[in-house]
């Protein structure tokens, strides 16, 4: 157990991975009670239990039970790679080499192939000095078909203030693209139920249009006049039926490049349904994808719940879908002499 005045940090073994090795889990808790717990298998955020004012602990992340139902679920809490979202064609080149991916979302690749980062146990050790909780995993040349040994480290804070802390680090001895993300999907209210009455702003100008397979149509345009206008404070659900007619399926699944026009700001905030907890995003990443969980029915959740469509959001800092093999390609570029460093923090007000 690792201790300081205002944060604790515990672990206990959690469950079997599917070769036989033990993942554990990690609670980091704050004097305030609010308690973040991750675990090594797939460097995941399992739960965050934020103290209320009137002492209760709000659970406000979708999560599961047993490791089995995470392989089952989409991505909930993970960390994503070596490339989050999508590339087109499972294929992409550097310095005039092309690579062939593992395609798993049809003809394309999806953060990062069928195994990933998600579905890998990460070495974990508890940092004492700060205190936090720091991943590493190492992924190797052709790791699902991506160029290069790579050693990847993502790291969990958890502050007195309630704030989620996320540094990611990768470090590469060939050149390769690189985006990483957490994958946690937010409800605010606490409970299972749909986040559309929740409030979102984004300080973003211009969003990425996508096709029918989420992948880029075009260069990024402008939000102005669109159902993309998040500059100002709306409800997630107020204009999502322009942008999907089938409702069962009506949502968010959309990346938004940000202004970063003030550091002292968010990035992007969302108020509960309920109006009594707030989401601050601060982020160096260039864009965020905001995700509505269309696609939750039947997960399997905490508690035996079964979750159902946009029970969740998620709100994934990154790069753009299929930059690989855009015109700004080198900018999510990762090379010997360039790591990728990123960090992202979630702050929580009640």
């Amino acid at each position: 157990m690792a201790q300081r005045a205002d944060i604790s940090v515990t672990w206990e073994k959690w469950q079997a991975t599917p070769d036989g090795q033990t993942a554990r889990h990690f609670h980091l808790t704050n004097r305030r009670g609010t308690r973040l717990t991750v675990s090594d298998w797939g460097a995941t955020l399992t739960s965050f239990k934020l103290a209320m004012p009137n002492g209760n602990l709000r659970q406000l992340v979708l999560g599961c039970d047993t490791l089995e139902d995470y392989l089952q679920s989409p991505y909930l809490g993970a960390t994503v790679g070596r490339y989050a979202n999508r590339i087109r064609g499972a294929k992409f080149s550097v310095d005039g080499q092309e690579y062939k991916l593992i395609a798993n979302e049809g003809d394309n690749c999806l953060h990062g192939g069928p195994i990933g980062f998600a579905h890998q146990l990460w070495d974990a050790e508890i940092i004492d000095e700060i205190p936090a909780v720091r991943f590493t995993l190492l992924s190797p040349d052709g790791d699902e078909g991506f160029p290069g040994n790579a050693t990847v480290t993502v790291m969990y804070t958890l502050s007195e203030d309630n704030n989620i802390r996320i540094d990611y680090e990768a470090t590469v001895d060939k050149a390769c693209p690189f985006n990483l993300t957490n994958h946690s999907y937010f409800n605010l209210d606490g409970v299972a139920g749909d986040v559309g009455n929740h409030v979102a702003q984004i300080d973003a100008n211009s969003y990425l249009p996508v096709d029918k397979a989420s992948l880029p149509k075009g260069a990024p345009a402008s939000v102005e006049q669109t159902a993309f206008d998040f500059r100002k404070a709306k409800p997630l659900n107020q204009d999502w039926r322009k942008i999907v007619s089938d409702q069962r399926y009506r949502g968010f699944d959309h990346c938004f490049i940000l202004n970063h026009s003030d550091e002292s700001q968010p990035d992007a905030q969302v108020r509960s349904g309920d109006e009594q907890v707030v989401l601050s995003l601060y982020t160096t990443s260039p864009a965020v994808q905001l995700y509505t969980g269309q696609y939750l029915e039947g997960t399997r959740g905490h508690n035996e719940l079964v979750y159902q469509n946009r029970d969740g959001f998620c709100l994934e800092t990154q790069y753009m879908p299929d930059q690989p093999n855009s015109d700004s390609a080198q900018e999510c570029i990762v090379r010997p002499e360039k790591p990728f460093k990123h960090s992202t923090t979630f702050a929580f007000h009640c």
